[in-house]
């Protein structure tokens, strides 16, 4: 029952780690697009502003 419980644990751990380096890389790539985007749109001055 223990070693049930503690597979299922290290089991869902990994999940989640997945899970949030799915939500990192989604995150990333969404802020990248948004920066082509503003940088299109101002060319000079929005670029800057976001770093």
């Amino acid at each position: 029952m223990v070693k049930a419980l503690k597979t299922l644990i290290l089991k869902r751990k990994f999940f989640t780690i997945t899970l949030r380096k799915l939500l990192i890389q989604e995150l990333q790539g969404f802020c990248v697009e948004k920066q082509q985007l503003i940088f299109k749109i101002f060319p000079q001055k929005g670029f800057h502003k976001i770093h």
